[in-house]
């Protein structure tokens, strides 16, 4: 008997229910609760949900918009002659539920899942537009762990980190 995933991702939408989610950041769910969707509906941004596969409830969720990069950003050895800025895509929010991060005493990966997710999506994206890069503004917290993943550090920007889309695609290759 084959072992059905316990989540899904989906592109959010108004049948989602979102008043019970809490990442623990006022401002995240704030901004999740209240105005991710109309962001969504306005194409600001793009807004996507893990789902419980069991109760259906939203355990996470991460944005994606389009995005520009100063070239002198980069490391020198990552630029491009010719142009000032390149394009990004800013994952803008990442985020999970307090509730979920742990299940019958086991960590969940729920973060994990949510950035495999968002980096494999825009891999796929630039298939139909130009980026050439994804980046973050991370929380102090959170550092560490997208480094490992092979974010890199912005340029005199702190906390802004980015990943190559080569290097999404090694990941890629390597799950």
């Amino acid at each position: 008997m084959a072992k059905t995933h316990p989540y899904r991702i989906e592109r959010l939408d108004k049948h989602h229910n979102r008043k019970n989610f809490s990442c623990g950041e006022v401002a995240l769910d704030r901004y999740f609760k209240e105005q991710a969707r109309q962001d969504a509906t306005k194409k600001l941004t793009a807004t996507f949900v893990l789902i419980d596969n069991v109760t259906d409830e939203i355990v996470g969720f991460y944005s994606l918009t389009a995005s520009a990069i100063d070239a002198g950003e980069f490391p020198a050895r990552l630029r491009i002659s010719k142009y000032s800025t390149y394009p990004v895509i800013l994952l803008g929010k990442l985020a999970t539920s307090i509730q979920h991060r742990e299940k019958r005493g086991k960590k969940q990966r729920l973060g994990e899942q949510l950035l495999l997710d968002a980096l494999f999506r825009c891999y796929e994206q630039t298939g139909q537009m130009g980026a050439i890069a994804v980046i973050l503004d991370a929380k102090h917290d959170s550092i560490p762990f997208y480094i490992k993943y092979g974010f890199l550090p912005v340029l005199d920007t702190p906390n802004r980190f980015f990943i190559t889309m080569d290097s999404i695609k090694t990941l890629i290759e390597k799950s």
